[in-house]
């Protein structure tokens, strides 16, 4: 629904959102969302060609985790600002 808005009302690339989450979305839908810019930060797993196409080319900020240690380092705080936010702060 949300790729349905950003599409109707012209906001690819401006309607920016950061996902996390321990597995696919599945590769249609994170195919769409890529397609319309709609992905700024992607983790710690990715699937499909139109995402891995804007992650490769950097419109798509990604790191690579194991799946196991993900929701350990968000529950501990492990993950550095960087990696989960994509600046020098921390």
């Amino acid at each position: 629904m949300l790729a349905n808005y950003v599409e109707k009302n012209n906001l690819q690339g401006k309607m920016k959102y950061s996902l996390f989450v321990g597995a696919s979305s599945g590769a249609e839908t994170e195919n769409r969302w890529a397609a319309l810019n709609m992905i700024d930060r992607r983790a710690p797993h990715q699937v499909g060609k139109s995402i891995a196409k804007g992650i490769n080319n950097g419109e798509i900020r990604f790191f690579d985790k194991h799946l196991s240690m993900f929701p350990v380092d968000l529950v501990y705080v492990r993950a550095t600002r960087s990696e989960l936010y994509g600046d020098s702060e921390g």
